[in-house]
This record gives structure tokens, C-alpha cells and sequence, in this order.
């Protein structure tokens, strides 16, 4: 991958649904490499091709590791770290962030709304005393997301602003109740 590639760049962060196909390709790779069996794969894969919200880390964290034990030549163990690190930190303003968490969304139009919140009838579950019961709704309308704020306790902030509402875009970072999520 080259640096326009990176989860962190324009790259894959630019298209609705980019890092998903970024993870599919990585775990691909992987399991092409023996670092994983296929059962663990086909779970593996059905999480990023299911979950609404997907903890990179958890999905490719641990493969790090296992190219490093497995032998494998150095430089296809060297491509393959790359893969990973680019999947599983965002920079933002070149300082590292935490493990990229995502918020996979159905950019077809399926799906028209989405609630965001502490309780568990929500459609998108956050834990923790920071999160309202219904902390934000989004909607999806005329091919965009939108998200708006509903009078959540602590806000929602949309690229470092808070918001009340707004569209957004693949990439974005969105963060309620201390959860940072990237759109993708």
C-alpha cells in the first residue's frame, strides 16, 4: 500500500466502505499465508462484512505477531506488517490515535436510520456513563449520512467540532460519549 492508501490518508478512508474491502483484502492475505485456519477466517470475515461497529484491532491485531513467529520470508512478512499497521492506527495530524474503531455503514440506501446510544434496543450499543440512552441519530437521505445530536448529556463531535447536526463523509472521525469512531 502506498501512503494515499493508508487508513490515515485520502485513500481508502475517501470511500464509503474502504477500510472494510481493506480488511477483507488483509485478512485475504492472511489466510492465503497460513497465519490464520479457515474457520478462524470465516469468522473473522463475516465480522467485517456484518458488524456495524468493527475494532480493527480485534480483526488483524494479533497477525502481527503470528507473521513475525511463522517463518514466512522476510519481505512477504515485512508487506504483510504493513498491511496491518495501516489497518490498525489512524494519524490524524501526524501523532498516532488509538486503534482505529469503525462505524460501517450501509451507503446503498437499505438502511434509512440508525439510532446511537447507551440503550440496548439502539441500533448502534455504546457502553459507558458518557453515552445517553439515545445519544444521536443518524439518517441516511439523498446518498449521504447525516448525524444530529438528540440533546444527548455530552454531546456529539464530528472532527474534533461539536455538532448539533451534519453530513458525513467516509473518514470522519465521530466521537460519542468518549468512543471514537471512524466512518467508513
Amino acid at each position: 500500500m502506498n501512503g494515499s492508501d493508508s487508513v490515515g490518508g485520502a485513500g481508502i478512508l475517501g470511500r464509503p466502505g474502504g477500510v472494510r474491502r481493506q480488511l477483507t483484502e488483509t485478512l485475504h492475505v492472511a489466510f492465503a499465508a497460513e497465519l490464520m485456519s479457515e474457520t478462524t477466517f470465516n469468522r473473522r470475515l463475516e465480522l467485517v462484512r456484518s458488524a456495524r461497529i468493527i475494532d480493527t484491532a480485534a480483526v488483524v491485531g494479533d497477525l502481527t505477531q503470528r507473521a513475525a513467529r511463522s517463518g514466512m520470508h522476510p519481505a512477504a512478512a515485512t508487506t504483510i506488517q504493513a498491511m496491518f499497521d495501516d489497518l490498525l492506527t489512524a494519524e490524524q495530524d501526524g501523532e498516532q490515535q488509538d486503534p482505529v474503531v469503525l462505524l460501517a455503514l450501509d451507503w446503498s440506501g437499505e438502511q434509512h436510520e440508525l439510532v446511537i446510544g447507551r440503550n440496548p434496543s439502539s441500533d448502534v450499543m455504546l457502553s459507558g456513563p458518557q453515552v445517553s440512552r439515545r445519544h444521536a441519530l443518524l439518517s441516511f437521505r439523498d446518498g449521504a449520512w447525516f448525524v444530529r445530536d438528540l440533546d444527548s448529556t455530552n454531546g456529539t463531535i464530528v472532527n474534533g467540532r461539536s455538532v448539533g447536526s451534519c453530513e458525513l463523509h467516509p473518514g470522519d472521525l465521530l466521537v460519542i460519549g468518549g468512543h471514537h469512531l471512524t466512518v467508513d
